[in-house]
């Protein structure tokens, strides 16, 4: 996908209404108006919308902004954006003399472009730093008031971090 979006919807009334119909109205969008392909992730509130063809990205930004507006929802400003993202993106700015292509945050994971071992084009995944920083500072907390044996140090950890990594780990995916 040459170009993708990250969106959140603000608050505002009537969002079960305009968030359930939203893979259907992206669906019919992309029958009657895209050149090229289309794909959407969505979780809760939250979406992330991938487009082979730029013009097909602003086209669906637009159309989108305006459909809200009729549920009386706006995008957020600080989450939405265009990127160039996916197999060719690396190339493409490469050749334009930028640096690597951007990355976007989605569910708690950073997602950026990677390289499998034989050269193919993967979406890799890392945990969100500020996350990251927030568990190990939870994790700490209990540390502080025990014995430092490794018995007692174990005995804490060994639990949270097995809950952590379950929770969190994600085939491909980075601390």
């Amino acid at each position: 996908m040459a170009s993708g979006s990250c969106c959140s919807l603000m608050p505002g009334r009537r969002i079960d209404e305009a968030d359930g119909r939203l893979p259907l109205w992206v669906h019919q969008w992309r029958r009657r108006y895209a050149r090229g392909r289309i794909v959407i992730v969505r979780y809760a509130d939250d979406f992330v919308m991938g487009f082979e063809n730029e013009d097909d990205a602003l086209n669906m930004l637009l159309a989108l902004e305006e459909r809200l507006v009729s549920f009386g929802l706006a995008l957020h400003q600080g989450k939405t954006r265009l990127i160039e993202f996916g197999r060719f993106a690396a190339l493409t700015r490469q050749r334009r003399g930028e640096r690597k292509p951007e990355t976007f945050a989605f569910l708690g994971f950073i997602h950026y472009c990677g390289v499998t071992r034989d050269g193919r084009f993967i979406v890799r995944h890392k945990t969100e730093g500020k996350r990251l920083t927030r568990k190990l500072k939870a994790l700490r907390l209990p540390l502080c008031c025990v014995d430092t044996t490794s018995t007692t140090v174990g005995r804490i950890t060994i639990p949270r971090l097995t809950g952590s990594i379950s929770k969190h780990a994600a085939y491909g995916s980075a601390a």
